[in-house]
């Protein structure tokens, strides 16, 4: 287990919305005056702490969008006084599962704000812009929750409001999907399990959705559900010092344990176990589902206590508490990131922010729930742990009949085979023929069950290079193709059997090949991943050839490289 990262020099909110892990590896962490992304990055150094795995980059909350209804001016007084606009703050932060190679951050604002962030920028402002015209249309659209779905080939987010409901939304168009009454409370929780989702109301009842069917699954009472953690067939959440099982398939009576915790805990997979953490201790639920003690977070924490009590406190003069601030799992559980501070007892004791730091420690737990993550965080996953999860390529049935363009991100840059091929070149980095295969005769196969009239010369010799790195016959005659590279011309045999990686030319000048069309890049202006070192055209920079419409949706589709699962930098 490598060293753990510090965030420093700035200040960290509670554990409920601290910290949040996405599928693709990024750690988001809701900080004082500022939102910090923590963006997953490839490494060849010898990884001795954990701060080498990630760039970190804020957004000051200021900068973002201000909910507009805060613009309108009223006659009521109190109303007026009520809805002044404040400092904003973050008060709900979720990921987005992996969709098209990219997830998405959606966060809820003091002032109702809904946003979507892409990369740590902002990508979309679902906050609503009408007129209300009354209290009761103002609770529909008064959110208090926030979750994901995705759902027949869409990405849904799903909002709980005021006034009971849900309203779901295609989170890349913003269209409305459907709205589903749930109930006469505010929605405070929503997650998500397959295609259902659960929803927890303000009188803490819970409730299970199903397309337009709604199942009451908890009665309302007076505890606080602090989380939830549904399953197919049951689901956990925690109260104030208790932990339930409920089945909602069987009619069987739930099954409850004592903890500890009257503060707000968390639900932690472990193997056939759960671990139930709160701010200041954990405990562990076995299979048999008794309490026992935690022997996977609290020791790793107990050791960090230690060796800082030996560092900073040698006399014991100080009173030190480990507090846990947040938490997180990686894409398929088998990482738990936990971001604490080491308090003191000090009454009049205060530090700035520049005085912070708080460490985040990865703890392996030996899990594999599945999920969908992208290859660098499978190749972090390795850095951290020592080991590779044990997965299989996930399997979806290619739908030839999408346009051009749909096909290469949905179906090649998204293929399953290639996306586990690439995690295992980041670590192994010998995957990029069996890559350059599968790419290749996915697109040779589109090419042929729709007879795509290729007539364009470099088109032509693009496909020419796609049969011959998928090893299939090659029919199509293109031996003298002029590649101009804005100052001189070269011309290639692309028939011609050559290296897979490079390409001769008539005045015999070798060039490397372009990693998506197999063209010779002969400009200056490159695509460059910086884990395989591969390169694309950039065609946004590159106007001297007349590239046919096969070659461009090619090279206009894609952001993220399929040798490495990286994201292309400018040269």
């Amino acid at each position: 287990m490598i060293p753990q990262l510090t965030l420093s020099r700035t200040e960290v909110y509670d554990l409920n919305n601290a910290m949040k892990w996405a599928p693709n590896g990024t750690l988001v962490l809701n900080t004082v005056s500022d939102l910090t992304f923590l963006l997953p990055k490839y490494t060849k150094e010898d990884i001795k702490t954990a701060d080498k795995l990630f760039e970190r980059k804020s957004v000051t909350l200021q900068s973002l969008p201000a909910n507009p209804f805060l613009s309108q001016s009223f006659d009521d007084e109190r109303t007026s006084t009520l809805l002044t606009s404040q400092d904003a703050v973050i008060e709900i932060m979720e990921w987005s599962p992996m969709f098209q190679n990219v997830c998405y951050l959606a966060v809820l604002t003091n002032e109702g704000s809904v946003l979507v962030f892409k990369d740590g920028e902002i990508f979309a402002n679902l906050t609503t812009t009408r007129e209300f015209t009354s209290q009761k249309d103002f609770d529909r659209y008064r959110f208090h929750s926030l979750g994901w779905l995705s759902h027949h080939g869409r990405l849904l987010i799903i909002q709980g409001t005021h006034s009971g409901d849900l309203r779901i939304s295609d989170a890349l168009t913003g269209e409305e999907v459907d709205v589903v009454c749930v109930c006469d409370s505010p929605i405070v929780m929503v997650k998500t399990c397959q295609s259902q989702i659960f929803a927890v109301s303000s009188s803490n009842a819970i409730y299970k959705i199903h397309g337009s069917e709604v199942q009451q699954i908890k009665d309302a009472s007076r505890y606080l559900v602090y989380d939830m953690c549904p399953h197919e067939t049951f689901i956990l959440y925690t109260e104030p010092f208790r932990i339930t099982k409920r089945e909602f398939i069987k009619r069987i009576a739930p099954v409850s344990v004592k903890t500890t915790f009257a503060t707000p805990t968390r639900i932690v997979p472990s193997n056939k176990d759960i671990l139930v953490v709160s701010n200041s201790g954990s405990v562990k639920i076995d299979s048999s589902f008794n309490l026992v003690e935690d022997n996977i977070i609290e020791p790793v924490l107990s050791k960090r206590l230690k060796a800082w009590n030996r560092k900073y406190n040698d006399y014991n003069t100080k009173t030190i508490t480990l507090n846990k601030l947040g938490l997180d799992l990686n894409y398929n559980g088998n990482v738990l990131a936990v971001i604490y501070e080491m308090k003191e007892d000090k009454v009049f004791k205060y530090k700035i922010a520049s005085e912070r730091s708080y460490p985040i420690v990865f703890i392996p737990l030996g899990n594999n729930l599945g999920g969908d993550g992208s290859s660098l965080t499978k190749f972090h996953e390795f850095k951290i742990t020592g080991f590779t999860s044990e997965t299989t390529a996930t399997t979806t049935d290619v739908d030839y009949s999408v346009d051009l363009p749909s096909f290469i991100r949905d179906y090649v840059f998204h293929d399953g085979e290639i996306t586990e091929l690439a995690s295992q070149n980041l670590i192994y980095n010998n995957k990029n023929s069996q890559i350059r295969k599968r790419y290749a005769r996915l697109l040779v196969s589109y090419i042929d069950k729709n007879k795509l009239d290729i007539k364009n010369t470099i088109d032509r010799a693009v496909v020419t290079s796609l049969r011959y790195m998928a090893q299939l016959p090659i029919d199509d005659e293109v031996d003298n193709v002029a590649i101009n590279s804005g100052a001189f011309t070269e011309t290639f045999d692309f028939k011609k059997e050559q290296d897979s990686d490079t390409l001769v030319s008539h005045s015999d000048h070798i060039w490397q090949r372009c990693c998506l069309t197999f063209l010779p890049i002969l400009t200056p202006h490159v695509l460059y991943d910086p884990a395989t070192e591969s390169r694309a055209i950039d065609i946004s920079r590159n106007s001297d050839n007349e590239y046919g419409f096969f070659t461009e949706a090619l090279l206009q589709n894609t952001e993220i490289c399929i040798y490495s699962g990286c994201v292309f930098i400018p040269k």
